[in-house]
């Protein structure tokens, strides 16, 4: 777990480094939606059974205000309205400003010299990592971080109003809300990381082997592997699918085990506000301002159902493009030229990787800053070596290299 915590680490930096301002401003959006939403309930339910309670008696009818709970009602109506719309445009805002940063720096990662050599023997990964597992990463904000934050919330203030009718009944409500709500999603995300895993290797294989089939089918078919390479792209398909359904299973289970946590809270707020307006401990409009506060203060937890399945899936993101963001910046991998020069090549010889016939040997060559150099010759006589070796993709065994920055960049 510890090192899945230091995966993620590179990926909060940035996160909060690009956007601190909005994603904090979503939280409170958020936050304040759903702290509208529970007392815009909990007053209406006040109001409704007040304004009936009042209308027993002609005297209490005419002394009771109607007006200030109305309009308290209209007034947690427009916030919770205005607050949702204000959330969902800062946070959406927000996480794909952060999730195009990390495209872009992944992308400055992948274009560093020597990424070159190890993407060119699985060409569909830089794709996949791109796409699939930076689009993964919205769920750390939107569906995990966030929900986890204001579901807290909510059992606090839940557990606070809870607390004033009677300070035990808001204590047992805040920490069996707290502990179940928080407890079921981390018990479910742990049960669906390994399928979570699968299914991401699985959709990885099955793009790999039909981008392989699309572009090397006429190898294939020249070699006779384009049969066995079809069953290959439905293995795959196969074991995503698996996982797939292993995820769903521990969806159905984890929608059960929240039915479950909320029907017992219920139950249990309703025999609490009863026996507590029995004693006269309360009034029944407070009774129920009570229980719909408390079935109100549930709702967040349920938004958590589906960060838990993303979790896993999240975390496996993180761990293959934390190194990435997480290494450090390297050192130029090329000397400085001189004053005046482009690049300079000393006694230089180089070697492809595994190859023991040089791909440049003893090259000695300087060009100055203006002066333009046409590089010709056959087939195999090493122009793309030296390209590559200016740019530090080709290492030089010996001799030494030297090139301005502004050359490798034009």
């Amino acid at each position: 777990m510890s090192g899945s915590v230091a995966d993620l680490k590179p990926i909060l930096r940035l996160f909060f480094a690009e956007r601190r301002r909005a994603l904090l401003l979503g939280a409170a959006l958020s936050a304040a939606t759903v702290t509208a939403g529970i007392a815009l309930l909990g007053l209406s339910g006040w109001f409704i059974t007040a304004t009936s309670l009042a209308g027993l008696s002609a005297a209490a009818a005419i002394t009771f205000d109607v007006f200030a709970p109305s309009a308290g009602i209209r007034l947690l109506a427009i916030v919770r309205t205005a607050a949702r719309y204000g959330e969902r445009l800062a946070t959406h805002d927000a996480t794909l400003g952060v999730l195009a940063a990390l495209r872009e720096k992944l992308f400055r990662g992948f274009a560093e010299p020597g990424a070159a050599r190890a993407l060119l023997h699985r060409p569909a990964r830089l794709l996949f990592r791109l796409t699939a597992d930076i689009d993964a990463l919205d769920s750390l904000y939107l569906r995990i971080l966030v929900p986890a934050a204001v579901a807290i919330g909510a059992a606090l203030a839940a557990s606070l109003v809870l607390g004033l009718m009677h300070p035990l009944f808001g204590l047992c409500f805040g920490l069996f809300l707290a502990g179940a709500g928080l407890g079921l999603p981390v018990i479910a995300g742990r049960a669906a990381r390994k399928h979570a895993r699968r299914r991401a290797h699985g959709i990885e294989a099955l793009r790999s082997r039909t981008i392989d089939l699309v572009a090397g089918q006429t190898d294939l078919l020249m070699v006779g592997r384009l049969a066995a390479q079809r069953e290959a792209i439905a293995a795959a398909d196969h074991y995503a699918a698996r996982a797939d359904d292993r995820l769903n299973r521990v969806e159905t289970a984890l929608t059960f085990g929240f039915g479950l946590v909320s029907t017992l809270l219920l139950t249990a707020s309703l025999l609490a506000v009863a026996a507590l307006a029995e004693t006269k401990a309360i009034t029944a409009p407070v009774a129920a301002l009570g229980l719909l506060v408390a079935f109100a203060a549930v709702e967040p937890f349920a938004a958590l159902r589906r960060g838990a399945l993303e979790l896993g899936r999240t975390l496996v993101a993180a761990r293959r493009i934390a190194p990435r963001l997480a290494v450090a910046a390297a050192p130029e991998p090329l000397a400085v030229p001189l004053p005046g020069c482009t690049f300079s090549l000393v006694r230089v010889s180089a070697f492809h990787e595994n190859s023991a016939v040089p791909a440049l040997e003893d090259i000695e060559l300087t060009l100055q800053q203006g002066e333009r150099l046409a590089v010709i010759g056959s087939s195999g006589a090493g122009k793309s070596s030296l390209l590559a070796l200016l740019s530090g993709e080709l290492p030089a065994r010996t001799g030494s290299v030297a090139a301005a920055r502004a050359t490798l960049l034009t």
